[in-house]
């Protein structure tokens, strides 16, 4: 890269750091007006840069938002929807079994018309009046009962964070505390 070149990307301006570091190094920090106007320049860049990412994730979240508040528009469009089916459908039910209970349930359960066809089905439903006492009654390694497991990660967390006394020693080798690193942008 030329001394007066711009860096366009975030890739060549990290490679120009490196480089001006590399070079400050070698120099024990003694700075000539070429490699001074050099670091100036790079600053100058970053800043653009930066600036630059921040106008792009500034302007993405505000289309997110517009598409956020655009989807949320629609879903309550298809629950108003999906509100008129189960009405109508609520509706179409009472017609039919009260048409089952004139003409009986061969005759009366099903009608075929213009725009499609509707018909009363029997099924079978299980009913649970109360979770919790079927699930005593049944008890926890039932076959009839779904016990899903998963790392509690905020209580290990902070067992971790306390010293990790509280886990067993089996736990706290498959574990650990990393630190990341992460760009904001206001």
């Amino acid at each position: 890269m030329k001394n007066n070149e711009i860096p366009i990307t975030s890739f060549d301006l990290m490679a120009l750091a490196f480089d001006l570091t590399a070079e400050l190094m070698n120099s024990e920090g003694v700075v000539d007006d070429d490699l001074d106007a050099r670091i100036d320049t790079w600053c100058k860049s970053t800043l653009n840069k930066i600036d630059k990412h921040a106008y792009v994730i500034r302007e993405a979240k505000t289309r997110t938002a517009q598409f956020k508040a655009e989807a949320k528009r629609l879903t309550e469009a298809a629950k108003r929807c999906e509100r008129v089916v189960e009405r109508v459908r609520g509706h179409a039910q009472t017609v039919l079994e009260g048409r089952v209970e004139l003409m009986g349930w061969d005759e009366g359960r099903k009608v075929v018309g213009d725009y499609g066809q509707a018909y009363l089905q029997k099924r079978t439903a299980l009913q649970i009046d109360d979770d919790e006492a079927l699930i005593e009654a049944l008890g926890n390694g039932s076959k009839f009962v779904r016990v899903k497991l998963s790392p509690d990660r905020t209580a290990i967390t902070n067992a971790l964070k306390s010293g990790g006394d509280s886990l067993p020693a089996e736990a706290a080798e498959l574990v650990e505390l990393v630190e990341r690193v992460g760009v904001v942008f206001k």
